[in-house]
């Protein structure tokens, strides 16, 4: 579901096995449309499917999800009810270990950022919105990573009319109602302003960034650890984790 050669852009499903991709032919009177920087893509446990949201077909945003059972090559387009996250594309979502789904901002029209937290209810299969008072401005393309609890997540970067950026955020995520979003300030060695990083938490209780676009445009290897108790990145960049 990305844009592959020549602009055109893709529908196809295909599921890693540990070893190499395997291919899913799904019915394609009931597939997604190509759609190009969908939401990509969570889990949902009590279904057993795999969900994606959003996106952009070419001709404008949507706020379509769908689910994916690689069981029947079936995909089922969810009805949208109740609170529901407006039509976007490049948002930033993140998976606890614990299942628990945040989804964040996007661009749902050129020039256009959004700045909205929502949680996915995954037995009822529906959105609630959290977004806090006071958080983040809109912005697309961030690096959001939930911790492996589903308690808290970390924001760093993305991009908005003032181009890559760098702030960090904190968010805390009730059991109902808005989060609350810190805005971190971790010291002088820190990742550049940058956006379409790849984040994750991992086994140790870290968050490791890796990647991204830099103000300049150019691509960034550097991969960087940020230990939240101590409120500072370090560089490990071609060192062990």
């Amino acid at each position: 579901r990305s844009r592959g050669i020549a602009g055109t852009i893709l529908n196809d499903t295909w599921e890693w096995t540990g070893n190499d991709f395997l291919p899913h032919v799904a019915v394609p009177s009931t597939s997604p449309a190509p759609t190009l920087a969908s939401a990509v893509g969570f889990w949902n446990l009590p279904s057993d499917e795999l969900m994606i949201f959003g996106g952009d077909d070419g001709s404008g945003t949507n706020n379509l999800q769908w689910g994916f059972n690689p069981s029947t090559n079936l995909w089922r387009q969810l009805p949208v009810s109740g609170p529901w996250p407006a039509p976007r594309a490049w948002a930033s979502l993140s998976e606890s270990l614990s299942g628990e789904v945040l989804l964040f901002g996007g661009s749902s029209v050129p020039g256009t950022w959004l700045g909205d937290l929502w949680h996915w209810d995954a037995v009822n299969e529906g959105w609630e919105d959290l977004t806090p008072v006071i958080g983040p401005a809109g912005r697309s393309a961030a690096a959001l990573q939930l911790r492996n609890d589903g308690n808290e997540a970390t924001l760093i970067g993305g991009l908005n009319a003032s181009g890559p950026l760098a702030e960090l955020w904190s968010l805390a995520i009730p059991a109902s109602g808005a989060s609350k979003a810190s805005q971190l300030t971790p010291g002088a060695r820190r990742p550049r302003a940058l956006s379409a990083a790849g984040m994750a938490h991992n086994r140790r209780g870290h968050f490791v960034l890796f990647g991204g676009r830099l103000s300049d445009g150019a691509p960034s290897g550097k991969t960087w650890k940020f230990e939240q108790t101590k409120g500072s990145w370090e560089d490990r960049s071609l060192r062990e984790l």
